[in-house]
């Protein structure tokens, strides 16, 4: 998924990550949906069935950690801003469920639940896509 200045990235939907994952992977809608669900039941990300990419504010201050450990020790990303605080947190557009967000930072964590490669790569794309909501758009 691209986005444009005017765009805010937002956190991932279930809609998105599936796409994403087909584009990016040839995964089926099932092996997406089995792999996100799996994740979930391991406590990697947060509930996956959402149709809003946007996140609630009460998360932002215990999710900033996570998103600094996951970009010093994973993606280094460029553009990375731990205090950056972008259009994302959004009470007011957040549903019964805020979009998806990893929930584990550590790659010994990842290991050690013994993950298939499909659980991974899910894994990697919505750490990845939580990261950049810490980039200031250029």
């Amino acid at each position: 998924m691209t986005t444009n200045p005017q765009s805010p990235v937002l956190a991932w939907t279930m809609p998105a990550i599936i796409a994403a994952a087909q584009e990016q992977f040839s995964y089926s809608q099932g092996n997406t949906l089995n792999a996100l669900y799996s994740l979930y039941e391991l406590r990697f990300i947060s509930y996956p069935r959402t149709e809003t990419g946007y996140l609630p504010q009460n998360i932002y201050k215990p999710v900033r950690k996570l998103a600094k450990s996951l970009q010093s020790h994973v993606l280094q990303l460029s553009g990375y801003d731990p205090k950056y605080k972008g259009p994302v947190w959004d009470d007011e557009r957040v549903g019964s469920h805020h979009g998806i967000v990893p929930l584990k930072a550590s790659a010994a964590q990842l290991v050690l639940a013994n993950l298939n490669e499909e659980q991974v790569n899910i894994y990697r794309l919505v750490c990845q896509r939580f990261v950049e909501l810490f980039q200031a758009l250029a």
